[in-house]
């Protein structure tokens, strides 16, 4: 197996903080200690630039399969490496990233620029994608995708034009793309405020289309948030499959339900959104978030696959966190249990799972552990993450 060592790495992205000190009644607060450079005492020129972030590991096995994932969550920079250990099949290396050069001067409007490289036996592939944004809103950007012994290399340029009336922002996007000899018009659009987002587009090969409802935080045990994806990836001359991707929670808190992070997925492949940094290259740093990290109380998905050969392919999960109905008891409301449902083609075997573990924080770290059983199959999963926020 090809992979390379992650320890090194982990020092460079901890960091401290340290707990405020609280005035004497009837006194004001102390003034905020300087250094000479005007920041506030102890905070470093790059902690803008790193801060919020996180760094993320998984680690997940099967029975035929090891998978590792590294990332770094920040806001000049987010990529990341892995590797696919496959006991069926050519293993997998990866890394790449997407970085944004003129944060530290913001009346210079935005620049995301970003690759990927994917080294596979005879599957090599690499990505490059870039964008600008000025501070009245236009964007120009474009990007291209070669595969090795594939004829299907991508390229596409875009303009689009961001803007916001009263508490609704839109995006409105225009693209050519090239795959192959030939080159299809499109474009994509988007409307949003903090509670409702819908998008639609079409890039010549792809229909995409989303809808996500954030409810507003009322100080209510629960929050919901709901989300549902269609790709319909028949649309072209490529006939391929036709995809539901459902998502949902009882218990809203940010992260993958959040507009950012769903800009990602439904503004397609050209979308270059550094809130959820995804391209062509379906093997990426950038993992999708398992069901137990959407939320709280309870958190569930749905994937429906329709394959070009007529067959179709369902998997459904749910868990419930039982102990965060009551009185937080820390650290039982970490821990979830659930169970799922997957429907495969004849003469492969549909088959029910049942799935246990916890998510919570140890320490400095956020910690993840899951162990899921499916029993027709006899398939064991087992997926351990650390988290650590910067």
């Amino acid at each position: 197996m090809k992979f390379f060592s992650l320890s090194p790495i982990f020092p460079f992205f901890f960091t401290a903080v340290a707990g405020a000190e609280d005035s004497p009644p009837g006194k004001p607060p102390p003034a905020e200690k300087t250094s000479e450079s005007g920041k506030p005492a102890g905070e470093s020129f790059l902690q803008p630039f790193l801060s919020p972030g996180k760094t993320d590991f998984l680690y997940r096995q099967t029975s035929s399969s090891d998978e590792y994932n590294f990332f770094v969550w920040a806001p000049v920079f987010r990529g990341g490496l892995g590797a696919a250990d496959l006991e069926r099949g050519s293993d997998a290396n990866f890394a790449g990233g997407y970085v944004r050069p003129l944060l530290p001067f913001p009346n210079w409007g935005d620049l995301i620029l970003g690759g990927l490289a994917v080294d596979q036996e005879g599957k090599d592939a690499d990505e490059f994608q870039g964008e600008y944004r000025s501070p009245l809103g236009l964007g120009l950007g474009g990007g291209f995708v070669r595969r090795e012994n594939n004829d299907l290399d991508v390229a596409f340029g875009k303009i689009a034009y961001r803007g916001q009336v009263k508490a609704w922002s839109y995006i409105v996007e225009l693209q050519a793309q090239e795959e192959g000899s030939r080159t299809s018009p499109g474009g994509y659009g988007g409307i949003y405020n903090d509670i409702v987002m819908v998008t639609f587009g079409h890039d010549g090969e792809q229909y995409r289309t989303a809808l996500g409802i954030n409810f507003p935080d009322k100080g209510w045990p629960v929050r919901p948030a709901f989300e549902v994806l269609y790709t319909d990836n028949a649309a072209g001359e490529n006939n391929g499959p036709r995809i539901w991707f459902v998502n949902a929670t009882l218990k809203y808190s940010g992260g993958f339900l959040s507009h950012p992070a769903r800009l990602g997925r439904v503004m397609g492949p050209t979308g270059v959104e550094f809130g959820n940094p995804l391209g062509f290259l379906a093997t990426t740093w950038n993992r999708r978030l398992d069901v137990w990290e959407l939320g709280g109380l309870v958190d569930c998905r749905y994937i429906q696959i329709d394959l070009p050969n007529r067959t179709r392919t369902r998997d459904f999960e749910a868990l419930i966190f039982p102990f965060q109905f009551f009185r937080p008891l820390k650290p039982l409301d970490y821990l979830f249990v659930g169970g799922s449902y997957s429907e495969r083609p004849r003469p492969a075997e549909d088959s029910a799972g049942i799935l246990a573990g916890f998510i919570g924080k140890i320490l400095f770290l956020q910690a993840v552990l899951n162990v899921k059983y499916e029993f027709e199959t006899e398939e064991k999963t087992i997926t351990l993450g650390l988290i650590h926020e910067m």
